[in-house]
């Protein structure tokens, strides 16, 4: 078994830094309570380009998941679910041996969660 990072972005034009940045705290604390979830933390605005929007010390909606290999389809599901339907941007790293793979996703739908779980399936069997 081995683990898959998470890189999430959440999209929503329809809120303020301040409340995208709440959201953000708030799903990022979900997902830390997941069974098979190693962490779940918010990114610093230390470790990413310096035009990037920042509230407190952190990216406003951006934040870390390292989780077992085995609930990586389920989390991206339930990240989406925690998002209530918005957009979540994902970019999937696993590193088996010494190679790593990266695939990046969107999810905003169940329509959309169907058309990736195809590549994740191929990024974790691989």
């Amino acid at each position: 078994m081995s683990n898959v990072t998470f890189n999430v972005e959440l999209e929503d034009e329809q809120l303020d830094d301040e409340a995208l940045q709440e959201a953000t705290r708030q799903v990022c604390n979900e997902v830390a309570a997941i069974a098979g979830v190693e962490a779940a933390e918010l990114i610093p605005v230390t470790t990413v380009d310096p035009n990037a929007k920042g509230i407190g010390g952190f990216l406003v909606n951006a934040f870390k998941v390292v989780a077992s290999s085995e609930i990586a389809t389920s989390l991206l599901g339930t990240l989406a679910e925690l998002n209530a339907g918005r957009r979540v941007k994902l970019e999937l790293e696993r590193t088996v041996g010494g190679n790593t793979k990266k695939i990046n996703v969107t999810v905003g739908s169940p329509k959309d969660l169907e058309r990736v779980v195809p590549q994740i399936q191929q990024l974790l069997d691989n």
